[in-house]
């Protein structure tokens, strides 16, 4: 929150009570862009004894605050529930305010005289972050422009980095956040974070994806440069710091429903067990070279001929040398019985139906 929303919205000091000296803003308890909403419309009584309720043709059957009245569509109601107003009265949040402008109407159905707010305390927006502008100004494409410059990168209409450093602070995360950028165009995210890093000694994360086929030449270079430094003489720009890793995605595991037979067996078996176990496969044992690995006292079997059938039969079973509580088999066909495989904790899965895909 900067300083100048600060003295435009929260200029009311409380001047008595456990909350005196902190300063808050005021908010009004009627809007007349809600929608009508059961439980919200009631009447309020004032201080001089009149009472108020929004405008509106349904009111209570009897004049006393908090009787509530299903509203019309066309019926204005208050933002709160009258318990939580009823809450927020008895904790001294409630303002009444003389008014010839009211929007609010009398018991009589004439305009009020009074205007009712609640108040909302500074230190607690802060914990909770303000809703932004849906305007910004204060960031322009010609800042990004001067950046990239400065970095010796070609590209068009990037963000400036103070942008998303703003858009970062103004969504409250921590200084441990992983923040994602699907579509990373320069770079400029990674940027930030760094630069916020720097900062603030924070350990945020970033995660960049790009498929345009600048990658590597802008995005991933920017972030390079940014971590080491760039920049000559007056314009040298110092380090952040830091470190990342550049990762190109591979082809497809599946061609349709069926395994892509350009995919190595190596990639297959190691998409396979990632998907099981969220772990990196182990080394192949060449005496048992349908075994990837065993995970939570479960070991883990494909095993796949490509253009051939596997079976998991009796003769397969002879086979397994790793011993494990349970067993999880990928294979064409299953030959064995319900019974055996209940027998010796083998989970059967058939391939390529029960590979997940991510």
């Amino acid at each position: 929150m900067t300083q100048k929303q600060i003295k435009t919205f929260y200029k009311f000091t409380q001047q008595e009570g456990s909350r005196k000296g902190e300063l808050y803003g005021e908010e009004r308890l009627f809007k007349s862009s809600l929608e009508a909403r059961a439980n919200q419309r009631y009447y309020i009584q004032c201080p001089d004894g009149t009472f108020a309720i929004p405008p509106g043709n349904s009111l209570p059957n009897k004049l006393e605050e908090g009787l509530i009245v299903t509203p019309l569509k066309t019926d204005k109601v208050w933002k709160w529930i009258y318990p939580r107003y009823k809450k927020e009265l008895e904790a001294g949040n409630i303002v009444f305010k003389k008014t010839s402008t009211s929007g609010l109407v009398d018991q009589n159905g004439n305009k009020s005289t009074w205007n009712i707010y609640n108040k909302l305390w500074l230190s607690e927006q802060q914990q909770k972050g303000v809703v932004p502008s849906n305007l910004i100004t204060e960031y322009e494409n010609r800042q990004s422009a001067a950046e990239l410059k400065n970095l010796q990168l070609n590209f068009n209409y990037a963000k400036p980095v103070r942008l998303i450093e703003y858009m970062l602070r103004i969504s409250q995360q921590d200084s441990n956040s992983i923040i994602l950028d699907s579509f990373a165009g320069s770079g400029t995210t990674a940027h930030a974070v760094l630069n916020m890093n720097k900062i603030d000694g924070g350990n945020r994360k970033f995660i960049l994806v790009e498929m345009g086929n600048y990658a590597d030449t802008i995005t991933a270079e920017r972030v390079k440069r940014v971590i080491n430094g760039y920049g000559t003489e007056k314009n040298a720009t110092e380090g952040t710091g830091g470190n990342f890793s550049y990762y190109e995605l591979g082809e497809s595991i599946f061609d349709g429903e069926a395994l892509n037979a350009s995919i190595g067996l190596d990639d297959i078996r190691k998409y396979v067990y990632f998907t099981e176990t969220q772990q990196k496969l182990e080394p192949l044992h060449t005496e048992e070279p349908c075994y990837m690995g065993t995970h939570m006292d479960v070991a883990y079997y494909f095993n796949y001929e490509k253009g051939n059938t596997t079976t998991l039969n009796r003769d397969f079973l002879h086979t397994i040398q790793t011993k494990a509580d349970e067993y999880v088999i990928y294979a064409d066909l299953c030959t064995l019985s319900q019974r055996e495989l209940e027998k010796w904790h083998i989970s059967f899965k058939k391939i390529p139906r029960d590979i997940k895909k991510m």
